[in-house]
């Protein structure tokens, strides 16, 4: 059962929704019409739980509420005790640089109750190797021998990922004494190399032991580790969501092969037992699964991942994909009176005489004719349109939106407020 909204997280909803971005909490106050495909995923993370790892491509055209999906599992996940992180498939995070999209994982750990949280992973499973030794073998926290004891049993615990590359327990053996000693900069610089951050000083790695940063051919292995430390930490395991993997088919030939090559990596690991406790989230556009340019141009991984069926009305939600329905002005409708009900708690009650559900939808059908007829793409651009009408409600009791409200495209293409995709449909004229 969901949580009330509190009034923080309706201000934080409502400051997402006015920037056009999706929010990163709370999004179970906004969900309309995704309750199978939430279900679908959930019974695989219930799955992961179990020791497993699993993936699930969510496929969807622009606007079909991809990015929307995808968060709205992470809030489950971290509401199941698991450890999630996110990173946006982009010029600055190319799937085909591995070590790139680990250091952008690593940087977005967050937990229920910690935001960039590998420290504060590492921290709580040193402390609880700690508590445990005391207990056991009946120490004092002063103890010397607590220093050395702990080191073993820190070591013991990685022993699995140990047997892959040493630098990981190595960084980690190398944090834990630093701090021990209060040298706390040393402690800084072996988390931020853990983090795949290639300035670490050539001192800090030497007292670790350490060499090089973590490259590409690490990267995954490093990932299991952490999603390792997470349950030697306390917590039910890793879900990792990449999101906007269509990007790579931008790329060129070479950056795009790779970049495929690594998803097939992620599958076939998955495929074959790894990344315990793991489960990977994708999100794309329906070209990237079927374009030459896509997943196609990967047999092998094309053959992992297809859809067996793409019948809209008996959709499989089992299958490798996902296929989200496209917005409809249903939905968008009901998304909006969610919208009022949250901009209520987060301010004060609005004037629905002005903002009434017959003026929702005229201002849906307005703004759809802007957009040729398109509801499909446009939950973001209406979203923040109404958040600024409800404003300008609050603010002026003599503006009457009924009357005074109109979008301005033309405005909107000049201050660059529009993605590509928005630019392209609300060029087509009818």
């Amino acid at each position: 059962m969901n949580q009330p909204l509190t009034y923080p997280e309706a201000i934080d909803i409502i400051n997402a929704l006015r920037s056009g971005t999706v929010p990163h909490a709370g999004l179970h106050h906004l969900a309309v019409g995704v309750e199978a495909e939430e279900a679908a995923i959930l019974e695989q993370l219930d799955h992961v739980g179990t020791g497993r790892a699993a993936y699930k491509f969510v496929r969807g055209a622009y606007g079909a509420g991809k990015t929307f999906l995808a968060r709205l599992i992470l809030e489950d996940a971290l509401a199941r005790n698991f450890v999630v992180t996110e990173a946006v498939i982009s010029p600055d995070t190319p799937l085909h640089k591995l070590e790139q999209v680990y250091a952008r994982l690593v940087s977005n750990l967050r937990t229920s109750a910690q935001e960039h949280a590998l420290k504060a992973l590492l921290d709580r499973w040193i402390y609880r190797v700690e508590d445990r030794l005391i207990e056991l073998e009946r120490l004092s926290e002063d103890d010397p021998r607590l220093l050395e004891l702990t080191e073993q049993a820190l070591e013991a615990d990685l022993t699995r990922i140990a047997t892959l590359d040493t630098g990981f327990s190595l960084a980690v053996r190398g944090y834990y004494r630093a701090q021990a000693e209060g040298d706390f900069a040393t402690a800084q610089s072996l988390i931020g190399w853990l983090s795949g951050q290639g300035t670490v000083g050539a001192a800090a790695r030497r007292y670790a032991g350490i060499r090089g940063q973590v490259d590409r051919s690490l990267a995954l292995t490093y990932l299991h580790a952490v999603c390792h430390m997470a349950r030697l930490a306390g917590h039910a395991g890793l879900v990792v969501l990449l999101d906007e993997v269509e990007t790579v088919q931008r790329l060129r030939r070479p950056e795009r092969e790779k970049s495929l090559s690594n998803l097939r990596q992620i599958v076939d690991v998955v495929h074959d037992g790894g990344f315990r406790y793991t489960h990977f989230l994708l999100t794309g556009t329906p070209s990237f699964f079927e374009d030459r340019k896509g997943v196609p141009s990967l047999q092998p991984l094309h053959e992992r991942i297809r859809l067996m069926d793409t019948d809209d009305r008996f959709r499989n939600l089992r299958q490798p994909q996902i296929v989200l329905r496209a917005f409809d002005r249903e939905r968008l409708l009901a998304v909006a009176h969610k919208v009022r009900e949250i901009y209520e708690i987060a301010y004060q009650p609005v004037d629905r005489t002005r903002v009434s559900d017959t003026f929702i939808e005229k201002m849906a059908d307005h703004l759809t004719s802007k957009f040729g007829g398109r509801v499909d793409v446009l939950p973001r651009v209406f979203l923040r349109e109404f958040v600024n009408v409800l404003d300008l409600v609050q603010d002026y009791p003599d503006y009457d939106p009924a009357e005074q409200y109109a979008f301005d495209l033309e405005k909107a293409r000049r201050e660059e407020l529009l993605t590509a995709e928005e630019e392209e449909v609300s060029a087509i004229v009818f």
